[in-house]
């Protein structure tokens, strides 16, 4: 049977068709294969793992010799490919384990698994002489970040705690407004534009101690990816990013454990088989001592608090036959920090997830997963008569099954189905009997978020690959709750409220949805190198009102609703990708374009807390976004690092037919995120056998702020007149940091420990995060708010065993 391809690929264009060209070009992979002149094919299904441990190994090469083939685990340590039937001699590597080589007989379908041991680490032994792999050039995806968890606790941070978000922040196209501060920016996004999963579940708290550490143990992460662009049809609910977190399966073969000791915080892990080879359990958690060390901190309000924090990780798996998995997963977290006045803020995290996955052969693969997320946040006040707490809480309910079909090489399918219910309460205030205050509740919010989508993946010629993908999202804002009708020829205020509808549990009171187009092209333009390009459009329904750059104890979520839409993205992006040294040097380009619509602004002196009126306050903005980043990564030689330098813009307007709504005369301004210049320098290199020096260098443009550019008189007072919003800016921030690392490991591996010596800051820059204006002795003065003003020496002991 012969097919033309050329002859399809002409009706598909003069059609101008783009889905029918795919369903065609799908119909033609699985007819060729099929009738493939080259006989019998089968599918070879393997499982990678630690010797010892027998933890999954993420990134390993499988190499089948004599058809000169390959492929690279996944993040549950398992690859797949189609070869012709036959006998096949094969080698593994990654690098830290040695090369194994072994025959396998794949004349029919075959499920291997192969096991590699830990080699001990000399000088000699640095210099990486095996092939390397060029997944950064071959992959469909782009816009992704892989974070290399080995290296974790390499990277100098402050206080010595290695972190997952920091480690990020070292990245092209990731930033934050400063030291202190919760959460991350990704492209000139928002932080609550981001989404960040922990197995599954999302995290709506992402650090703990007001941002200086992430909130994930990094003794029990296996594996985190981030997606900047090209985010697969599988998410949604966010604009700007997806950070997929997921922690580690414990050892169904031994008992084992890791942890650390350090001046800031100490964690264990502990794993051990619960039936062996079937079942385990891993259990991690974290504390934290801080209060000795917060006197520091160059800032006399800061410096004389008290905080605390903990978080435990705890995952069960099953696999009660070779073709099922069952996973629980848990995970909690608490901080506490109080001024050293009588404010005291407490929030809290904490989530389940359970997951089903079945395999129906080596080519169809299913996943049921059933979760929950909580946060929690309560700010309290203890003076005479004043007393009170403050709560806000999100709760995250959510179903989702997808199913993946993966018949060859050529094509990789997978679809899915989700609904998530959101119940919020934005605001209760108790008082206690006697209290000066007034009790207060906020109605509580209800919605329900529904998804299905679709994506597929295939070779369209030997180099070129398509990942297109879709999906459709509904959302609906439900009662029970009141609803403020305003006059329509006036702008929204308390003053221009006309009516109040109160709706029923379950009623509707708006509706939202739309598809999201996910696309992505890879052209391979030579031996080592690739063109991508990707479009994706996102949807957000859930949105974090905050009037600071950072996140804050004080924030708290709002559902979309009558007044307040969904944001909307677009983005493009083109790059391309290049690989020198036999893979060992890797350069890279990137460029992209956003535009936002319906972003959530905020009025000019609005007050955003215990607002039963909130869409009085708030105020719909569009948005733009563009870049240029560029890496160049060397992953040979003794001397190994990275530079990153990002140039972008991150811009916001207000255009309203009330000239008082409008901000800054409806020109685009830029948002709190946009740094336009950005570069990170990193660096590693052995010392000797043991010991390992390291050290980061960053810089980047100050972020916008708005100062006062005249002052005036009335009623005989002198009153500051600020200028146009974010027209001025902060100093740049730029910082270095180093870290000296000694590592150790038994003659029989059963114990490894390592000691890190960490200087965070090293010349002492007083970096500001924010400049503010007050009245000292008859004069307006500027102040600048430094965090962290000098260095900071730490260490950590770390082992495993």
């Amino acid at each position: 049977m012969k097919l033309h391809f050329s002859k399809l690929l002409l009706i598909c264009l003069a059609k101008d068709t783009l889905l029918l060209c795919v369903l065609i070009f799908t119909i033609f992979q699985t007819i060729a294969v099929a009738t493939a002149q080259d006989g019998k094919l089968v599918r070879v299904r393997g499982e990678i793992l630690d010797e010892r441990t027998r933890k999954p190994l993420v990134g390993a090469n499988v190499y089948f010799e004599e058809i000169r083939k390959g492929a690279i685990t996944d993040a549950d340590g398992f690859f797949t490919l189609q070869v012709p039937a036959g006998k096949y001699n094969i080698s593994i590597s990654i690098v830290g384990y040695g090369v194994i080589k072994q025959e396998i007989d794949a004349t029919n379908d075959a499920n291997i698994s192969l096991k590699l041991s830990e080699k001990i680490k000399v000088l000699e032994e640095v210099e990486i002489t095996e092939k390397r792999t060029d997944e950064n050039v071959k992959a469909i995806e782009m816009s992704k970040i892989q974070l290399d968890i080995r290296n974790l606790i390499k990277i100098p941070v402050a206080f010595g705690e290695a972190d997952i978000i920091r480690a990020m922040m070292l990245q092209t196209g990731v930033s934050t407004v400063g030291e202190g501060a919760g959460g991350f920016n990704v492209r000139g996004g928002r932080t609550d534009q981001n989404l960040v999963l922990l197995d599954e579940a999302p995290l709506f708290g992402t650090s703990h101690l007001l941002g200086f550490f992430t909130n994930v143990n990094p003794d029990a992460v296996q594996s985190v990816s981030l997606y900047k662009g090209g985010i697969p049809a599988q998410y949604g609910g966010r604009l700007s990013s997806v950070l997929a977190i997921r922690t580690r399966s414990g050892n169904d073969t031994i008992v084992s454990g890791a942890g650390g000791v350090g001046l800031m915080a100490s964690r264990f892990l502990i794993e051990a088989p619960i039936i062996k080879h079937k079942a385990s359990i891993l259990v991690a958690a974290r504390v934290t001592y801080p209060n000795y060390l917060i006197s520091i901190v160059q800032n006399p309000t800061y410096g004389n608090s008290k905080a605390s924090f903990y978080d435990i990780n705890a995952k069960l798996e099953f696999k009660p036959t070779i073709k099922d998995r069952i996973i629980l997963s848990s995970y909690l977290s608490r901080d506490v920090f109080r001024l050293p006045t009588d404010t005291a803020f407490a929030w809290q995290s904490s989530s389940a997830t359970f997951q089903w996955n079945h395999s129906f052969s080596s080519a169809l693969f299913s996943s049921v997963t059933a979760l929950v997320s909580d946060y929690k946040i309560v700010v309290s006040g203890n003076r005479d008569k004043f007393d009170y707490e403050l709560t806000n809480t999100i709760n995250h309910k959510e179903v989702k099954a997808n199913i993946i079909y993966n018949p060859s090489e050529k094509l990789n399918a997978e679809a899915g189905v989700s609904t998530i219910w959101y119940t919020l309460n934005p605001a209760t205030l108790k008082v206690p009997e006697g209290s000066n205050l007034i009790a207060l509740k906020i109605p509580n919010e209800q919605g329900r978020e529904m998804a299905v989508y679709a994506n597929a993946e295939l070779q369209l010629l030997p180099s070129v690959s398509l990942s297109l993908g879709t999906r459709y999202s509904f959302f609906q804002n439900v009662g029970a709750r009141p609803l403020y009708v305003y006059a329509d020829n006036l702008p929204r205020t308390v003053l221009s409220i006309t009516d109040t509808i109160q709706y029923a549990k379950g009623e509707v009171l708006k509706g939202y949805g739309g598809l999201e187009p996910r696309i992505s092209l890879r052209f391979i333009t030579g031996k080592s190198s690739s063109l991508k390009v990707s479009y994706n459009r996102t949807r957000q329904y859930i949105h974090l009102i905050s009037n600071t750059t950072a996140i804050a104890p004080a924030d708290y979520w709002k559902l979309s609703d009558p007044y307040i839409k969904p944001q909307v993205s677009d983005q493009y992006a083109i790059g391309y990708f290049q690989n020198f040294k036999d893979n060992g040097l890797e350069a890279s380009i990137e460029t992209y374009y956003k535009d936002i619509s319906n972003i959530v602004e905020y009025k000019n002196g609005a007050r955003l807390l215990l607002n039963k009126n909130i869409e009085a306050d708030l105020l719909p903005a569009i948005g733009k976004a563009y870049g240029v980043e560029f890496t160049l990564k060397k992953n040979y030689g003794k001397l190994q690092g990275q530079i990153g330098y990002t140039y972008s813009r991150s811009l916001i307007a207000v255009q309203s037919t009330f000239d008082q709504e409008s901000i800054n005369n409806g020109a685009f301004f830029p948002s709190n995120f946009d740094r336009p210049h950005n570069l990170i320098i990193t660096a590693r290199y052995p010392l000797s056998k043991k010991w390992t020096i390291s050290g980061n260098f960053t810089y980047a443009t100050g972020v916008p702020t708005t100062l006062p550019d005249s002052r005036y008189q009335f009623s005989n007072k002198t009153y500051i007149n600020f200028s146009l919003r974010n027209t001025d800016r902060i100093p740049d921030y730029h910082r270095l940091d180093i870290s000296l690392i000694y590592e150790s490991k038994s003659v029989s591996k059963k114990y490894a420990s390592s000691v890190i010596f960490s200087f965070y800051n090293v010349y002492f820059r007083r970096n500001p995060f924010s400049i503010f204006y007050g009245n000292r002795y008859g004069y307006d003065q500027a102040y600048k708010l430094s965090i962290l003003g000098t260095l900071i020496p730490s260490f950590t002991y770390n082992f495993k065993f």
